[in-house]
């Protein structure tokens, strides 16, 4: 992954949109969310919905390691050296 590319990416889709560039990971990228009893419900409805044909992990687990792959990003979006 290019961190500085995703980061622009990101930052170019904001500014397009007229959004404010995120400070921080989403609330939906936090563990508050994941601990919600009813994200919980709805993620475990889509898994099931979905018929998919690979195992896929409990809400925190898939939030988890999401989080974990954009954290550098992230991290990145304020930094001017990456524009």
């Amino acid at each position: 992954m290019d961190v500085p590319v995703l980061a622009k990416a990101i930052r170019n889709t904001c500014m397009a949109r007229r959004l404010p560039v995120p400070k921080s990971i989403p609330v939906g990228l936090s563990e508050a969310f994941t601990r919600d009893v009813e994200k919980r419900r709805q993620w475990d409805a889509f898994v099931r919905r979905s018929n998919l044909s690979i195992p896929v992990g409990d809400l925190t687990s898939v939030v988890e390691q999401i989080r974990r792959y954009l954290e550098p990003v992230f991290a990145n979006l304020h930094d001017d050296s990456s524009s």
